[in-house]
């Protein structure tokens, strides 16, 4: 019988320099604090949660744990990625198809626990793109409970400042990172799944726009690139009219906003910061109607490499399904996938949504304005939040 290949741990040739280097660089740029004292004493197995607040979130989790070589569970799109893939062999990393059914990733998980690894999972399962919690991704409360092995959370306060999702470029600020224990072994025996699931969500919860009061953020631009997550206009209530340049966002009417070193808006009337003004936006997506968008796209060959420009259709989303309708490398082709099993979609601002259909991952990058993205975004999280909301009231 064929002995099953050891998960193993990031090549110590490539992690040790790259770690060093990295904290000189954060360490100097982001005055950068870490707070061990959550985790001292940790060793492996060990799974640690963290709320996934910044692009960077793998580079300060590896510099807290350090001098452990902890094992990633990461989004597949970055395996589709034809010269990272060779990077994240050598890291030794998980991959995991995000909103979608994915066996291998939890028996790889649970073989990185026997083996006595230290595991980093952001159980939200996406970057949020406005510096608030996102909701954690189902199974998470049930991967913990199956594991049985003590649980921990590294936060990174200040880094969704520095690196927001929408921005086009990181601010100079400062990080602190925090450490904390969750869970111990014999608490995970001891609790259910429901209980283990309310303690994540409570453990989890951050909004990066409170991190670091008092601090400053400053950049080139602040907001340059917002406009891919804002799209309203809050005096006029036109769409689309928004000019996010040189540090304001305007509008024809007459709107003259401005986003300061500290994250607060001026000029917006009752929207204080950037997640004010993309909630807002959010609450005006009308989910009585299908959203459509004609798009662009690009998916993963045989090999699972990310290929451009393969297609181009159209693409619905409506209560129960996202669909799409057009053609695929010349060919006609037409797919459904039901809401319940893609409940969320991760995006890449001002770009592209994530669908994985079949287990093939597809990237959908609306024409002609790709910032059209984030309105399927909001869409599919108006609609959970009404779900939410109903079973609240059925319950009372």
């Amino acid at each position: 019988m064929k002995k099953k290949k050891k998960i193993g741990r990031p090549a110590p040739w490539l992690y040790w320099p790259a770690v060093f280097i990295m904290r000189l660089i954060y360490g100097i740029k982001y005055r950068l604090k870490i707070d061990r004292s959550g985790i001292k004493g940790m060793k492996g197995p060990a799974l640690v949660l963290c709320p996934h607040v910044s692009g960077k979130d793998h580079v300060l989790t590896a510099l807290a744990l350090a001098p452990r070589r902890p094992t990633y569970v990461l989004s597949y799109h970055f395996w589709a990625v034809k010269p990272l893939r060779p990077l994240l062999k050598l890291m030794r990393v998980i991959t995991k198809r995000m909103y979608c059914a994915d066996g291998a990733a939890v028996l790889n998980i649970m073989r990185a626990a026997k083996e006595g690894n230290v595991t980093v999972l952001f159980p939200e399962g996406r970057l949020t793109w406005y510096g608030r919690s996102l909701n954690l991704t189902e199974g998470t409360a049930e991967l913990v409970k199956k594991l049985r092995i003590p649980v921990f959370t590294i936060v990174s306060e200040g880094a969704g400042k520095c690196f927001p999702k929408w921005a086009k470029y990181p601010r100079r600020g400062k990080i602190c990172i925090r450490t904390d224990r969750i869970f111990d072994a014999e608490q995970v025996k001891a609790l259910s799944v429901q209980e283990i699931k309310d303690i994540l969500a409570e453990r989890m919860r951050h909004d990066g726009e409170n991190d670091m009061p008092g601090e400053k953020y400053r950049a080139k631009d602040l907001t340059a690139g917002l406009d891919g997550i804002i799209w309203k206009c809050p005096l006029c209530g036109a769409e689309k009219s928004l000019k996010t340049e040189n540090g304001r966002i305007r509008c024809a009417c007459g709107l003259d906003a401005a986003l300061d070193e500290y994250g607060v808006l001026h000029g917006a009337g009752e929207l204080k910061t950037v997640s004010d003004w993309y909630l807002f936006c959010e609450n005006s997506v009308d989910t009585t109607v299908p959203l459509e968008r004609e798009v662009t796209v690009s998916a993963t060959d045989e090999k699972g490499y990310m290929q451009g420009n393969v297609g181009r259709g159209i693409l619905t989303a409506d209560r129960e399904k996202t669909s799409f309708s057009g053609s695929l490398n010349g060919e006609k082709v037409c797919f459904s996938v039901p809401a319940s099993a893609s409940p969320a979609f991760p995006v890449s601002v001002a770009d592209h949504i994530d669908l994985y259909h079949e287990n093939r991952l597809y990237y959908f990058s609306p024409v002609p304005d790709p910032r059209d993205s984030i309105l399927f975004v909001a869409y599919r999280e108006k609609l959970m939040k009404e779900e939410k909301n109903s079973s609240a009231t059925e319950e009372k």
